[in-house]
């Protein structure tokens, strides 16, 4: 029943952004369309801002499936960016608020979950440190966080596939180039 209510909550902030400013929607607004009172909704979340974050980590999450591994990074990437655009007028409404800080982390730590697996992949044979590790991990996942957010911003013009294809094209080869210069380094 919690995993309900709170599915119910995240549609009625769905339902309501399409129609009301994100800034202008209350917890009564939401406790309204759910038919429950405005307690109901601080038993599962302390503001609307967690119930955001709770969106892009579940759903998003849940999009991505099991692709989050080193193999099948470009197709968790595809997935993604499918559920962004799905889901757009929300997603416009986060990147358009106070609220973008809950989109970014969400995309942060997925990211980095995701990158540091394509990471110790590439890493295999070579001696990195965690350091190194998280440095090459962090590098990639910022730049692949500001094209995201960007493609969101810029209103999603390209399809997910496409962007996905160049995010690849970019990555690809080079964190592996990464590591050895890296690990090279370390042994000086």
């Amino acid at each position: 029943m919690t995993n309900e209510t709170k599915v119910a909550f995240a549609n009625a902030l769905k339902r309501m952004i399409s129609c009301k400013p994100l800034e202008n929607i209350t917890i009564s607004d939401l406790a309204g369309i759910c038919g429950v009172n405005r307690q109901t909704f601080y038993y599962h979340f302390h503001d609307i801002y967690e119930l955001i974050e709770w969106v892009y980590t579940t759903e998003a999450g849940r999009a991505m499936g099991d692709n989050v591994c080193a193999e099948r990074w470009p197709e968790a990437v595809r997935c993604l960016l499918e559920y962004l655009k799905e889901n757009r007028e929300f997603v416009k409404a986060t990147t358009n608020s106070i609220s973008m800080e809950y989109m970014q982390r969400f995309l942060y730590t997925v990211t980095r979950r995701l990158l540091l697996n394509v990471v110790d992949e590439c890493s295999y044979g070579y001696t990195v440190t965690d350091e190194n590790r998280e440095f090459v991990a962090n590098f990639y996942k910022f730049a692949f966080v500001g094209v995201v957010v960007d493609w969101a911003r810029s209103g999603m013009r390209h399809a997910p596939e496409v962007v996905a294809g160049k995010l690849e094209k970019m990555i690809k080869g080079n964190i592996r180039r990464a590591v050895i210069r890296l690990s090279a380094a370390e042994a000086e």
